[in-house]
């Protein structure tokens, strides 16, 4: 029995120091990842800052110190007036995604930069959808004229046609007649033998 107390013992300090090692090292990270992101920052690198901020809060877990959440503020912030001058979708998606998975660290002015952003990507869609049935509408009338123009230019044809096969019929009519009257005069002068 004292056996088993003495190894428990000895693994309850073995445990205790592996916690107190894994600690040191999360915060020796966290402080690296830290320095990191605030001097890609300071440097205007606010892309790579933003992966270092994102590493350090993956690191800390809910357990955020205030000072990365204050400057993980700052880089957000900074993104997502960035994102809201040249919109792009995968950064917005993926510092929402983030800004859920770290609901203590979005602050009023975040909050009003997602719902602003998220507006004018409604604005956008909404003018873009406009635009395209504007388009459609003006594609249609475009073929309803052509179609239009094409019946148009059909019957023109076809009146002109009936118009010509009328003067033909007009003609042959004409020459019918002139025949059947010098059929009758020959027919006439034969009978009677008078020539006119």
């Amino acid at each position: 029995m004292l056996l088993n107390k003495r190894k428990l013992s000895l693994l309850f300090v073995f445990c205790l120091s592996l916690f107190m090692v894994y600690a040191q090292t999360t915060n020796s990270l966290v402080e690296r990842y830290l320095v990191k992101a605030s001097d890609a920052y300071d440097n205007g690198q606010l892309v790579e800052a933003y992966k270092q901020i994102n590493l350090c809060l993956k690191i800390s877990g809910e357990d955020v110190d205030p000072s990365v959440q204050m400057i993980a503020r700052t880089i957000y912030t900074k993104r997502l007036e960035r994102i809201k001058k040249n919109y792009s979708e995968q950064d917005f998606i993926d510092i929402k995604t983030n800004l859920n998975e770290y609901p203590n660290l979005a602050n009023a002015t975040m909050k009003k930069l997602v719902q602003q952003i998220e507006a004018q990507v409604v604005a956008e869609e909404k003018a873009e959808e406009r635009k395209n049935q504007q388009e459609f509408f003006e594609t249609i009338q475009k073929s309803t004229e052509s179609t239009s123009e094409a019946v148009d230019k059909m019957l023109q044809q076809t009146e002109a046609s009936q118009k010509r096969q009328e003067e033909r019929d007009i003609k042959n009519v004409k020459k019918e007649q002139k025949g059947d009257i010098l059929s009758c005069f020959l027919i006439n002068n034969e009978t009677t033998g008078k020539i006119w």
